[in-house]
Order: structure tokens, then sequence, then C-alpha cells
């Protein structure tokens, strides 16, 4: 459900849309089968490391200071469904470091929001309600909406290493492994002619419990200086779903847009 403006606009968008798919409970005909990564024959001592791969990623995007000079992001992007028959469409909110406002509606099933305000974390959907986030779930949800991630500053990670080169979607890419100090552990595949992210393989903490996803990324297109993948495909729990971002507005984001909305504070004032 996915990662962004800046990526991780897009990684956002794709988690919020997963979270809505996983508390909703789809009688779905058929199976959609994730194309598996194949793997290419090419000995480790030949690749590339994986922060050449990633600097190479920042510089294609833009360059590093395009991505710093900006401090906030907001994004609007159309949601579809087409096995489940869900269309709906997505705001997603980011601030720096880490402070964001998800938020997604679907005709007929309602809103589902999800929000960091630097202190606090919460959702409030559908089928669970408003509660407050701890946990894994807290800590996921922080990382997961760095502004900067695509960056990929090294303090955040316990690790990350070239995997192998393999062909993901069709498309050869380098395969890297990333482990997030909180634990998380993604992969993330890198067009090897263009420098471009290709897509990821993420673990997202949801209401449900963890529930992995691949993501494919495509059309990227310029904003505020910065590449940015416009289509995202992310297939899951046996779904598949495209989320398209059609604007992303920067520097625009004032700092009660991640004020806890009233059921939220209510349960914070119950703490």
């Amino acid at each position: 459900m996915v990662v962004s403006s800046l990526r991780a606009v897009h990684r956002a968008l794709a988690l919020a849309a997963l979270t809505v798919l996983a508390t909703v409970t789809l009688a779905l005909p058929g199976t959609i089968v994730a194309q598996q990564p194949t793997t290419a024959q090419h000995g480790t001592d030949s690749l590339p490391p994986a922060r050449q791969i990633i600097d190479r990623y920042v510089q294609a995007i833009g360059g590093r200071d395009a991505v710093m000079k900006h401090t906030s992001s907001r994004s609007f992007a159309t949601f579809s469904a087409p096995g489940a028959g869900l269309t709906g469409h997505v705001e997603s909110i980011l601030a720096a470091p880490d402070r964001s406002s998800v938020r997604i509606s679907i005709p007929g099933l309602g809103e589902q929001l999800t929000g960091f305000d630097g202190s606090h974390g919460w959702s409030i959907d559908p089928s669970s309600g408003p509660r407050l986030l701890e946990g894994k779930e807290l800590e996921s949800l922080k990382a997961d909406h760095d502004l900067y991630e695509s960056l990929h500053d090294p303090a955040r990670f316990t690790s990350i290493e070239t995997v192998e080169r393999i062909d993901f979607e069709g498309r050869p890419c380098y395969k890297l492994k990333l482990v997030r100090t909180n634990g998380d552990t993604f992969y993330e595949f890198y067009d090897v002619s263009t420098g471009l992210l290709a897509g990821s393989i993420i673990t997202a903490q949801t209401v449900m419990g963890p529930i992995e996803a691949t993501n494919v990324v495509s059309d990227y297109k310029p904003f505020g200086g910065i590449l940015i993948p416009t289509t995202a495909i992310q297939r899951a729990q046996q779904q598949e779903y495209r989320i398209t971002i059609d604007s992303v507005v920067f520097d625009n984001v004032s700092a009660d847009a991640f004020a806890p909305p009233a059921p939220i504070q209510a349960l914070l004032k119950g703490q």
C-alpha cells in the first residue's frame, strides 16, 4: 500500500492502503500470484557495494541537496483494487523529521487515518475504530514515514548489503537487503540501467499483524526538483492494487496538520 514524494511518501501511501485492505475481510475469487524475482548468475565479488548503488539512486532522482532542501510534503493520489472492486483517494502529509498524516478514503468503506505527531502514533479505521499505536507498530510507523528516507541515513540502519543481481518484474536489478536499527528487515531493487528504485519487498505492521507485500514502482516524474515514482502496484494477501500519485506539493504544511483528531485526544486523556 507501498514509500513517495521523496520515496517515503510513496511508501506511506502503500502502507496506508495495505492497512485498509488488511482490516477489510473480502471473499474474492481467484488468486493473484506475485511475480517472483529470478536469480541471475553473477558472483558476489562482481556486485557493487550497497552504498554505491544508493548514492547512484540519490543522484538519479535529483541529488542530496534537492532532497534536503524540502522540510515537508503533501501528496494526493488515487487508489484502486480491481479484484475487490474498490477505488479511493489518498492524502499523505510528511514533515521532517518523522511527523506524518495519511488519510485514505474508500466509498462504501469509510476513511482510514494514520498519524504521528512526533510523540504519539495513532490509527482510526472502520474496522477497529480509534487506537493508539505502540511497540513494533509504532516504531515501524515512524521509520516508514521519514521524509528523507531516500537518502538511507547510515545511522538508521544496522546493515545494508548488496545480495545479488536478479530479474525483478522483467528488469535487471540489484537486490539490497536493509536492516533498520529497530530490527525491521526489507529488500529493495534498483534498476541496473537507470539506477532508479524499481520496487521493494516489505513487511507491513498492521492491526492484523505483519503482512508481506511486494511493491513495484514506475513512471518517474519531476516534482520540486526530485524524480518521484508516480505509479505503484502492490501485491499482498493474494490481492493487488494500484496507487497513482496525482500531485505533490512541498513546504506548505502547517504544524497543526499533525494534531491528533478528537477521538485520539480522548484516548490520550484516558492514559
